[in-house]
């Protein structure tokens, strides 16, 4: 991570620490790409249903996580869907059906804990496309992801009050970045005219 301290000769404040890391725009989650009994605050989100970010994935290698806050006895599902993805249909951590590629958290070997950190790192630039997820920093699957747009998808399971998980597109420091170069939050597209 990169910090810049200010001299305040600019006209900022004399010694405000500047990171470089926190995107001020970056994706959020849809207001209205979501299904089931989701419920939405912020980044927080909580229930059982799914939710999708409010924009496709732009660049060549792209980062985000999600961390548990509550799991109970529900389960959760993140990754990324491509345009053919239903909401509401059943996600796949494979891309079999050609429409999502997530990491269930049923599937890890080690159970989840709250505050534990769930890791999606996709990279774009060559072919074929890898998603590589993580736990608390560490590699736990390395896939080979869509060939289409992706966008990042939340499922959740479980009874009520269901999981609770706080996403993280970049809007602050990421927990457990990955150390391979390149790899940076969901950047918001933007016009140029």
């Amino acid at each position: 991570m990169l910090s810049i301290l200010c001299c305040g000769l600019c006209g900022g404040d004399d010694g405000y620490k500047v990171d470089e890391d926190v995107i001020e725009d970056a994706v959020a989650l849809s207001e209205t790409a979501r299904s089931g009994k989701i419920s939405v605050s912020g980044l927080h989100v909580s229930g059982a249903g799914q939710i999708m970010a409010d924009q496709c994935i732009l660049q060549d290698k792209s980062y985000w996580e999600v961390t548990v806050g509550q799991l109970g006895a529900g389960a959760f599902a993140v990754g990324v869907a491509a345009p053919a993805h239903s909401l509401g249909d059943e996600v796949s951590e494979d891309g079999s059906g050609g429409a999502s590629w997530v990491l269930h958290s049923r599937s890890l070997t080690a159970p989840l804990e709250d505050g534990d950190v769930v890791g999606v790192a996709m990279d774009q630039g060559d072919y074929p496309v890898r998603l590589l997820f993580y736990l608390n920093g560490v590699v736990v699957r390395d896939v080979r992801g869509p060939v289409a747009e992706a966008t990042p998808i939340i499922s959740l399971e479980g009874p009520s009050p269901g999981v609770a998980l706080t996403a993280n597109f970049g809007q602050r420091p990421f927990q457990h970045k990955p150390k391979s170069q390149g790899f940076e939050g969901l950047l918001r597209s933007r016009s140029l005219i």
